[in-house]
């Protein structure tokens, strides 16, 4: 098999996911996970509903304009490179709560009534950050940043997330209230301090040459998006730009937010699965097939490379 028919066959082939689904599976028995642990394989389960309403979202929506299961495919490979994932329940939560946050917004392009989109997304990320992870409630803004690129923006929309703000914190209260401890809801309210201070990022050599190619890619997949592909529609071009902001803005919350590190990195999985996916789908020059074999290669070794470091 040459290197382009390789390529074709990772982007359209049926089996590539049974067989990524597989090594996952494989790599977990291999840490020593057992059937007894419960953890693990909810963990393994949140992972394929991800994947699966990844790939969904592509096909109902045609994020990208070419069938392809890569989006889902990356994810996997993503959530499988390191064990320390395979125990993350709150990660790969977070993750779906995002994903789930994305079909929304993503079915309610250029819809002018799309006020129960946005407050279902503000109610799913502010609960969210009651029993998940805080750090979900500072995505919503993003998420009205989207509505603005998708063009389903308005007065309504934006109120319709606020009330859904509201509604969790009032559910909440109500609660806490019940109970008589005002703290549970004290505890769950953003806090200013969490954005006092940025914190160096220590990592493996190996982590960061993997970061460093991985965003080496999005920046390359950027390019070819917004400066090269003139002839894409305008609606795909929306899409990736509320991608790459996510990206950014996860970018810089490892920075504030380090030690949640290890939950960052399952959101950041998410927007660049589409983009890495657009990128190797809809080009076949022969440098962007190494890329792609260099892509599965290191993702492939990593959890080697975390065993012997």
């Amino acid at each position: 098999m040459t290197l382009t028919q390789l390529h074709r066959t990772l982007i359209t082939g049926r089996w590539v996911i049974p067989i990524i689904v597989l090594l996952a599976f494989g790599a977990r028995l291999m840490v020593g996970i057992s059937f007894d642990e419960i953890t693990p394989w909810i963990v393994f389960t949140l992972q394929l509903a991800v994947a699966l309403l990844l790939s969904q979202i592509n096909h109902i929506f045609a994020v990208i304009s070419r069938r392809t299961i890569l989006p889902a495919f990356f994810f996997l490979l993503f959530s499988m490179s390191d064990p320390l994932y395979y125990y993350n329940w709150v990660g790969n939560l977070s993750s779906m709560l995002i994903a789930i946050c994305f079909f929304l917004a993503v079915k309610n392009y250029q819809n002018e009534k799309s006020q129960i989109a946005s407050f279902d997304i503000a109610l799913i990320l502010t609960v969210g950050s009651f029993f998940c992870w805080p750090v979900l409630i500072y995505f919503i803004p993003l998420f009205w940043i989207g509505f603005y690129y998708f063009r389903s923006l308005s007065w309504k929309s934006f109120f319709a997330s606020l009330i859904g703000i509201l509604a969790a914190y009032f559910f909440l209260s109500g609660w806490s209230i019940y109970k008589g401890n005002l703290t549970l809801l004290f505890e769950r309210m953003p806090r200013i301090e969490s954005f006092s201070q940025f914190n160096v990022i220590e990592l493996s050599v190996f982590d960061w040459i993997t970061m460093g190619f991985v965003v080496f890619l999005l920046i390359v997949s950027g390019l070819d998006i917004f400066m090269v592909g003139v002839s894409e529609k305008i609606r795909t071009m929306s899409f990736f730009r509320f991608f790459y902001l996510i990206l950014a803005v996860s970018l810089i919350f490892l920075f504030i937010f380090y030690p949640a590190m290890k939950n960052l990195i399952f959101i950041f999985s998410v927007p660049a699965s589409f983009v890495l996916a657009r990128y190797f789908t809809m080009s076949e020059k022969k440098v962007v097939s190494w890329f792609l074999v260099a892509t599965i290669l290191i993702f492939l070794i990593r959890p080697v490379m975390i065993f012997l470091l």
